[in-house]
């Protein structure tokens, strides 16, 4: 995998879209959600934190590039 900038955020942005068309998906067959109701969830304080943790879980490749250079320059 190339570690540049843009395709680590890629990546990212890929590995979320992949999450929440999951997310929907089970949302709609098990829950009985519409789409509607699935993005009301982020209107709550718990949506919001979810979002937060959403927002982590897409730029975490660019994270551990971070890391991992400064593990090898040590």
């Amino acid at each position: 995998m190339q570690r540049r900038l843009a395709a680590l955020l890629l990546m990212g942005i890929g590995a979320l879209m992949l999450q929440q068309l999951a997310d929907l998906i089970v949302g709609i067959a098990l829950r009985g959600n519409n789409p509607t109701q699935q993005l009301d969830q982020f209107s709550r304080w718990e949506g919001k934190i979810y979002l937060l943790l959403l927002i982590t879980f897409a730029i975490m490749p660019l994270a551990l590039k971070q890391n991992s250079a400064r593990s090898s320059s040590v």
